[in-house]
């Protein structure tokens, strides 16, 4: 990122913005694309916050809920966590965050041969 771009977007939530703040000091976003930063970042708060949600359900009801019609569902915040899940793989090996984006942005290396004179 330029010297411009270091500074969080305004709309991104303080979590989102202190999750910025780390990978901007750990050098982490050096180089990468700002969107795809803060989509990173977002991200991981509104995971975070899913997460949370979760946790707080009473035991019985963290993997399903009654309809108006009584039918039992999975709960919505389920879903959205495995798709927030998901997305979060993807960004990180984006931004070369997870095992195989860093992977990817290793250089491979070439065995060079010395057959001698």
């Amino acid at each position: 990122m330029t010297a411009r771009n270091r500074t969080a977007p305004s709309w991104l939530d303080d979590e989102a913005r202190r999750r910025w703040l780390r990978l901007e000091r750990s050098g982490a976003a050096r180089g990468r694309d700002p969107e795809t930063v803060a989509a990173y970042c977002f991200t991981v708060s509104l995971w975070d916050r899913t997460r949370a949600l979760v946790d707080r359900l009473p035991a019985g009801e963290r993997t399903t809920w009654t309809d108006r019609e009584g039918q039992p569902r999975r709960h919505p915040a389920l879903a959205l966590e495995a798709v927030l899940a998901a997305e979060l793989l993807e960004l990180e090996r984006a931004l070369g965050l997870a095992p195989t984006g860093r992977e990817a942005l290793t250089p491979s290396r070439v065995l060079i041969l010395d057959e001698g004179p």
